[in-house]
């Protein structure tokens, strides 16, 4: 077991900024704005903001089931 001190992968830095652009900064930039563009009529409707959400929840699901089967959980 562990103890709290060890830094693994999860709590280091990389992980923390990436989590962070993951969670914060894909949605505004892949689904929120484009959205808002198709709302104030500056571009035509485009399914694009549908398969980015789509890819942004379905993606860490994705990766906690490899991560489960192949090596990622002790």
């Amino acid at each position: 077991m562990k103890s709290s001190t060890d830094k693994g992968i999860w709590s280091s830095t990389p992980m923390r900024i990436l989590v962070f652009l993951w969670a914060i900064i894909f949605p505004i930039v892949f689904v929120a704005l484009p959205l808002v563009k198709v709302a104030t009529g500056e571009a035509e409707m485009s399914m694009r903001p549908v398969w980015a959400f789509i890819l942004w929840v379905v993606s860490p699901l994705a990766v906690s089931i490899v991560m489960k089967y192949w090596g990622g959980a002790r």
